[in-house]
């Protein structure tokens, strides 16, 4: 049997400070009706995930102005250690994903994106029960 995600009232914050990549990631997520918020710095990010309400999950680029998304992973994590973190990144090397770890990240998806991957990621974080998804329902519009 195939169940659907719903995200709804869920928030989900999302660091990313290239339009493309942020506005990408936004659509493939959107079906599922999460509450979205962007950050384009990890600074602002660790701010962003102090405030109330607290963002639900995290998808954080490493690669940010003013705070890389190393530092600011450590310090959500630091006030905010329940707060999942997905790392989204462009670096695929072994070296950048033990750091994204180390940092305190969750779960670490390379760049490209693909769509199946990250609602299957953040469906761990956020839903009860993980589904099958095929690619047909994964076309962004």
């Amino acid at each position: 049997m195939k169940t659907s995600y719903n995200w709804s009232g869920k928030t989900i914050l999302i660091v990313e400070d290239d339009d493309p990549s942020f506005i990408y990631v936004s659509e493939i997520i959107k079906t599922f009706h999460p509450i979205v918020v962007r950050c384009k710095s990890g600074l602002v990010a660790f701010f962003q995930s102090m405030n109330y309400p607290f963002p639900d999950l995290v998808l954080m680029d490493i690669k940010l102005p003013e705070m890389s998304g190393y530092d600011s992973t450590r310090l959500i994590k630091k006030y905010q250690p329940n707060i999942p973190i997905i790392a989204l990144t462009a670096c695929a090397m072994q070296e950048e994903k033990q750091k994204c770890f180390l940092a305190g990240c969750d779960e670490y998806l390379t760049k490209p994106i693909f769509p199946k991957d990250l609602i299957y990621a953040i469906g761990c974080y956020l839903s009860n029960d993980v589904m099958n998804i095929s690619d047909k329902e994964l076309t962004l519009s």
